[in-house]
């Protein structure tokens, strides 16, 4: 069962390319968060979790502790 946030979030994910940014949960157990600005809730599952946050929502949770935004390939470069 998804519920409202998860639905807007989804949808808002199938946007152009680019416009979530992606972080990285590095704690010891699942964490959820939510955001500053369009108060979705952002969960984590567990250590090392990778998830799309909407970049109105980026400075809140980079002030969240054990979560690190990761960083986005230059473009034209590969892995």
């Amino acid at each position: 069962m998804s519920s409202c946030c998860n639905g807007r979030r989804a949808a808002a994910l199938a946007g152009p390319a680019g416009a979530w940014v992606e972080f990285q949960y590095v704690g010891a157990q699942a964490m959820t968060v939510f955001g500053t600005h369009t108060r979705i809730r952002y969960r984590f599952p567990g250590p090392g979790a990778r998830i799309a946050v909407d970049p109105r929502d980026a400075a809140g949770i980079e002030g969240v502790p054990h979560v690190r935004r990761v960083p986005r390939p230059l473009p034209g470069r590969s892995g």
